[in-house]
């Protein structure tokens, strides 16, 4: 399943590469600027994370995959892959089952704990009771700091933000505040609306709210290409110039 939501959700560097190889040379002839030759050139290596125009809205490049990933969110080393379109519902619902699962062990498992810490005889043969009270201090412990993680991008979920856009939105403000301006976030729909379109649950959208219950595949709202909007914004950001707007290479982290 995480396979197949990273296939969804990014797109290869070697796929980019062929698609350039494949389109008519007349196509990049411009005596006024540099030709995609001269840009490989003096980019190297790096020349094949190049990606062709148009590029998705949202979209970055991920360094460590090498992937244009739809709504990157961040590179996330303990699953080893992006979180992206692709797979970021099933990303925060895991924190949220992951805290459940250790807060209900936690609050039932602490007799055991009391029993292995204060009582002489430790009646459970086959589990050491020094093994125990370590898997359950690391249990307690990642629960908790899952939790706050899971409470942090559902706080930006609702934001209608991404990690990345939590970074650059916060820019935005300061420039905004800075000329008596007022930024406005296009992607922000509301706190409720922002949470329900994230999981594509609830009025108008395709799925029911008992879905987040049950471990299926659910599809994203958007195809990589087209994000909900408020209304009346045209489009854009609202109190930021686009030429303000940040790229990858000196907005991404």
């Amino acid at each position: 399943m995480k396979q197949k939501a990273a296939e969804e959700g990014a797109t290869s560097a070697q796929d980019v590469a062929k698609l350039s190889s494949s389109l008519p040379p007349e196509l990049f002839i411009d005596n006024d600027e540099e030709s995609v030759c001269d840009i490989s050139q003096w980019l190297g290596e790096d020349a094949q994370n190049i990606v062709l125009p148009p590029k998705p809205e949202r979209a970055h490049h991920c360094k460590t995959c090498k992937m244009c990933v739809f709504k990157f969110d961040h590179h996330c080393p303990w699953i080893n892959q992006c979180v992206g379109l692709g797979n970021e519902r099933y990303f925060v619902l895991f924190m949220l089952w992951f805290s459940l699962g250790t807060f209900v062990f936690g609050v039932t498992a602490w007799e055991i704990v009391n029993e292995a810490l204060w009582h002489y005889k430790w009646p459970y043969r086959y589990a050491p009771r020094v093994l125990f009270i370590a898997i359950y201090a690391k249990a307690v412990v990642m629960g908790a700091a899952v939790f706050v993680l899971a409470l942090w991008h559902l706080y930006l979920v609702s934001k209608g933000e991404t990690s990345v856009e939590s970074q650059d939105n916060a820019h935005y403000r300061k420039m905004a505040r800075e000329r008596n301006d007022c930024f406005v976030n296009v992607y922000d729909m509301g706190r409720l609306r922002n949470l329900q379109i994230f999981f594509n649950v609830g009025r108008g959208l395709k799925y029911g709210y008992y879905t987040l219950l049950l471990p299926r595949r659910i599809e994203p709202y958007s195809d990589g290409w087209r994000y909900a909007k408020s209304p009346g914004l045209l489009g854009r950001h609202m109190g930021i110039k686009q030429e303000e707007e940040f790229t990858d290479d000196d907005g991404e982290p």
